[in-house]
């Protein structure tokens, strides 16, 4: 399934995939069957560590890295090669934006319901 979107992706302009988050550990195997051998014919070998990393340098932040071994770091600094591109920014920060919570939401919208309205707007 991911091959064959990633496939009508590239034939139609779509954005692509950039990389796969998959359970795969000793106890679950199932990826090297098609996800792992599709995904280096595809060239997704993004981590989601660089994807992120990558953001917050985009953020125009300098992240902590809390690595424990020396692959980790490896991975990590690979994020310095990935280049996230507006429409992807726009995509992650769609994903994962924050929204608020009480009591902020509230007192935004009331503060929106109470405002006088904008010159020339009819509709409040």
């Amino acid at each position: 399934m991911i091959a064959r979107s990633q496939a009508i992706a590239e034939l139609r302009g779509w954005s692509a995939y950039c990389g796969l988050q998959i359970e795969y550990s000793l106890a679950a195997r199932s990826p090297d069957h098609e996800l792992l051998p599709m995904a280096r014919a595809l060239g997704l070998t993004v981590t989601s560590a660089r994807v992120a990393l990558a953001w917050v340098l985009g953020q125009g932040l300098l992240p902590v890295l809390g690595t424990r071994t020396l692959a980790q770091v490896h991975d990590n600094l690979g994020a310095l090669a990935v280049r996230l591109d507006g429409k992807q920014l726009e995509r992650l920060d769609a994903a994962t934006r924050v929204r608020r919570e009480y009591p902020y939401d509230f007192l935004y919208d009331r503060r929106a319901a109470l405002a006088p309205p904008e010159p020339g707007d009819r509709d409040r």
